[in-house]
C-alpha cells in the first residue's frame, strides 16, 4: 500500500473515534452555565467528520478496493484485492490518531452556524 492509502485508512479508523470523543465531551458541556456555544461548535465538527467519513469510506471501497473492519478494541482487519491482514494499535497510538483528527476538525468547524440562541440572548445588567 502506498503512503496516501495508509493515511486514508488511518483517517477512516480515527474518524469514528473522534466523533465518539466529541459526543462524550458534549455530555460535559451540558453541565456548564451556558453550553450552547460549545454544543453548536462540536455539532459542526461531528457533522464535518461524518461527511468526510462517508466520502473516505466510499473512496476506500470504490477506488482502492480496501475493506477495513474493527475486530477488537485496538485491532482492525483489512482486505485489499487479494491480500489481507490485521492492524493492531496500542491505546496510545489510537489516542494520538484521534487527537490529530479532533484538532483538524475543530479548525474546520470554526465557521459554524449558531443554532442554539441562548448565548446570544445575554443582556448585561444595567449599571
Amino acid at each position: 500500500m502506498d503512503q496516501a492509502l495508509k493515511q486514508l485508512a488511518a483517517d477512516f479508523i480515527a474518524m469514528p473515534l473522534a466523533k465518539a470523543a466529541f459526543r462524550h465531551d458534549q455530555q460535559y458541556f451540558d453541565g456548564l452555565h451556558d453550553p450552547d456555544f460549545y454544543l453548536d461548535f462540536t455539532d459542526e465538527a461531528i457533522r464535518l467528520i461524518q461527511m468526510d467519513l462517508s466520502a473516505t469510506k466510499e473512496q476506500l471501497y470504490t477506488k482502492y478496493h480496501l475493506d477495513i473492519k474493527r475486530i477488537g478494541k485496538t485491532t482492525y482487519k483489512w482486505k485489499h484485492k487479494n491480500k489481507s491482514g490485521v492492524w493492531s494499535y496500542t491505546p496510545e497510538q489510537l489516542k494520538d490518531m484521534t487527537v490529530r483528527v479532533c484538532k483538524r476538525y475543530l479548525f474546520k468547524a470554526v465557521g459554524f452556524e449558531q443554532k442554539r440562541a441562548s448565548y446570544m440572548k445575554f443582556v448585561p445588567p444595567d449599571v
